[in-house]
């Protein structure tokens, strides 16, 4: 039973939580006067401002590490294909990409955390409330289209 609410957990209500707070210190900031917010809990949210604000360069320049990373392993993935002889044929059915970001780069590293909030935070929420009915919720994760060619062409399973 405790490793269901420890799963559970994980699962939803920890992102639930960040998103919340999230939103309702940036939103109580914006929205209530400053004289009228008490100093302890004004020093607190300009505390969060700032480790938000670092977290945030933090995670852009792990994603500038990240390109580095994924350039690495496609060069040794196509070593790899180019000595086993399947070079060209992967080339040709265009699944090796040198591009780490689809077209955007940069910006589209900045926009990820509403990705984030988007498709991950606010999808928990969802299942979350769900959950007050039911315990019976199936989730379903959609097959990429290259994955569909693979098993389609190549039998293999992804």
């Amino acid at each position: 039973m405790i490793t269901i609410f420890q799963r559970l957990t994980e699962a939803h209500f920890l992102l639930a939580h960040f998103l919340t707070c999230l939103a309702t210190s940036a939103l109580y900031s914006l929205l209530v006067p400053r004289g009228l917010i008490p100093i302890a809990l004004r020093e607190a949210l300009g505390l969060c401002d700032y480790i938000r604000l670092v977290s945030y360069i933090i995670m852009l320049v792990a994603f500038s590490l990240f390109q580095r990373y994924h350039t690495v392993c496609v060069e040794i993935r196509k070593d790899f294909l180019r000595r086993a002889g399947l070079l060209e044929d992967f080339r040709a059915k265009d699944f090796i990409s040198d591009k780490c970001f689809a077209s955007y780069g940069l910006i589209e590293v900045m926009i990820f955390p509403i990705a984030g909030i988007a498709f991950g935070s606010a999808p928990n929420l969802v299942a979350i409330f769900c959950h007050l009915w039911t315990d019976k919720l199936v989730y379903s994760v959609s097959l990429k289209p290259k994955a569909v060619v693979l098993e389609a062409e190549y039998g293999l399973e992804v």
